[in-house]
């Protein structure tokens, strides 16, 4: 309606789809503390300063590339608007603010704080913003049920298969080939990198968190690689996965949405997937900026 083409807003649709798996509560996060036995808490910290790094990279690709094209919107937004929208809005945004403050300020654990968060939602999307009536609810009721069942089966399972790759001395095999290239942190995480790419963009980022997890944990183990730090390079490698085909779950859902096929969103969406590699990149090289908000809080 404002003049853009529909794979570019598709595109930038899909690709900004990956910062929920880095800013809290991020369930991928979540698995991953669960497998690794990592401080939770510790992961959503790291989450909010690589999420912020990804949103700043992806609104310049938006910026040069709508220049460059010609978008120009809709016009500047009064304060007014922005002031009425921001009230509008404040209580869904409130949020975040209890589930991150909560955790943060030692009041509940991240299990308390995601039922703090499902009955504050629960009484805002009923009474307040009256999106939600009996029907709906009993529908967000049971796909809640569904999604925590598979959750819950994928953990399960990966406590069976890390006791497989223990019995067979697999991941102790996998470090010695690894470590046998290089025993330099900076060139085994680039290699996982590798690996995390190439592997997201065939699995689902929560099937793949749990493939992988007993595989590399042993790894970066024992080269001395935090593994609060690695479980954010995991995450945001595995996010990567969700805009390459064939099988990135954010493409087909913006297609659906759009309207556009995937071979036009997968054209378009070629620049933040470039952006996205770089901000990987940066943040493998960079773990005291990942890390920032733990250490100083914790």
């Amino acid at each position: 309606e404002r003049g853009y083409s529909r794979p570019f807003a598709a595109a930038t649709v899909a690709a900004s789809g990956t910062i929920g798996l880095l800013i809290p509560p991020s369930i991928t996060a979540v698995i991953y503390g669960v497998i690794a036995n990592v401080s939770i808490a510790k992961l959503f910290m790291c989450g909010v300063v690589s999420g912020l790094i990804i949103s700043v990279a992806l609104m310049g690709v938006e910026y040069v590339i709508s220049k460059k094209r010609g978008y120009h919107g809709q016009e500047p937004v009064s304060m007014a608007k922005m002031i009425q929208a921001l009230n509008r809005a404040i209580l869904a945004l409130f949020m975040p603010v209890i589930i991150l403050g909560g955790i943060y300020g030692g009041v509940f654990t991240p299990t308390e704080a995601a039922v703090v968060a499902v009955v504050y939602g629960l009484i805002v999307g009923l009474y307040v913003y009256k999106e939600l009536d009996y029907k709906t609810t009993v529908k967000v009721f049971l796909s809640s049920a569904k999604s925590t069942a598979v959750i819950m089966y994928l953990v399960a399972t990966a406590h069976i298969f890390s006791y497989i790759l223990a019995s067979e001395e697999i991941p102790q095999k996998i470090t010695s080939a690894m470590l046998g290239i290089s025993s330099d942190p900076i060139i085994v995480l680039m290699l996982i990198n590798l690996a995390l790419l190439v592997v997201g963009t065939f699995l689902d980022n929560a099937v793949a968190m749990v493939l992988l997890t007993p595989i590399f944990y042993p790894v970066i183990s024992s080269i001395g690689i935090d593994p609060v730090f690695f479980g954010v390079i995991m995450v945001l490698g595995l996010a990567i996965g969700q805009i390459t085909p064939p099988v990135g779950l954010c493409l087909f859902v913006a297609c659906d949405i759009g309207k556009v096929t995937i071979e036009e969103i997968s054209k378009e969406v070629v620049p933040w997937l470039i952006v996205l590699i770089l901000v990987l990149i940066l943040v493998t090289f960079s773990p005291g900026m990942v890390m920032w908000i733990p250490n100083a809080m914790m």
